[in-house]
């Protein structure tokens, strides 16, 4: 089934039946050996591929970046914006992908893309983290965001956990999410009261300092009313990275600065 390795900034849901088995009809299988590259950065693209089977590791100026195992797509920001490849994708095992060639992908895909770009930009036009952007850059954010809703009391982060694979960043669009710290002792390694450091409402971004430190997560983020946001996952946010890398540090700078600012007046 190849439904479930397609970009998760195209829903599924926005296609009708038609249009689905269309862009199923469309994809060729393409199978793959080990050390084969898949895509090469800087070059330009004439294929999106969704993983089937195998593993792949995407780099980025000879460094790794991701790993896909038996599940993801790329291959789609090249095709969307008509730009060289931003990265190098190859098999680290044998391997089956679903390949979709540049014709198809824009006749079947961008259409529905640019209705959600739409209503995401939007959003990121007024959250002060992207304020920097280019219209182009605005753009290649706001299709890499993926709707996601929490109910009150819902933990969206929690504070120690590892960068993986599945982490997000995350954007407010509806309702407010309170962060709490909770500090560790150096001595022994216990838990001590939990504070609150952070309250945030539509527009507000957070997760991000994790995905571009990779340190482990700084604070439980927990929904307080019912949350609307748009996410991002990692594999996205590290292609993107380049473009917004200055302005994630000055948000990193300033979150950094706020949070001692909160430790010094709470005491501790």
């Amino acid at each position: 089934m190849i439904y479930f390795t397609l970009p998760p900034m195209l829903s599924l849901a926005e296609l009708d039946e038609q249009q689905q088995e269309r862009l199923v009809q469309a994809m060729t299988e393409r199978r793959v050996h080990p050390k084969e590259v898949i895509i090469k950065e800087g070059e330009q693209g004439d294929y999106f591929y969704a993983v089937d089977q195998g593993k792949f590791i995407a780099s980025k100026g000879g460094e790794n970046k991701f790993v896909y195992d038996g599940t993801g797509s790329f291959g789609e920001l090249a095709l969307l914006y008509n730009s060289k490849r931003a990265a190098t994708v190859m098999a680290e095992t044998e391997g089956v992908l679903w390949a979709l060639d540049r014709r198809s992908f824009r006749t079947l895909v961008v259409g529905t893309m640019q209705q959600r770009r739409k209503r995401n930009e939007a959003v990121v036009q007024k959250t002060p983290l992207f304020k920097d952007l280019t219209e182009r850059q605005l753009a290649a954010v706001a299709d890499c965001l993926v709707p996601e809703t929490f109910s009150p009391g819902s933990i969206i982060i929690t504070q120690g956990d590892t960068v993986t694979s599945s982490s997000k960043f995350y954007i407010i669009e509806q309702g407010t999410v309170d962060c709490f710290r909770t500090k560790q002792s150096k001595t022994d390694g216990t838990r001590g009261k939990r504070k609150l450091t952070r309250s945030m409402g539509a527009n507000d971004v957070f997760g991000e300092v994790a995905l571009l430190t990779k340190v482990p997560r700084q604070a439980d983020c927990v929904a307080t009313t019912d949350v609307k946001c748009l996410t991002m996952p990692r594999d996205a946010f590290e292609r993107l990275i380049g473009p917004v890398e200055a302005i994630l540090s000055k948000q990193i700078e300033e979150y950094q600065a706020m949070n001692e600012e909160q430790r010094r007046n709470t005491g501790p």
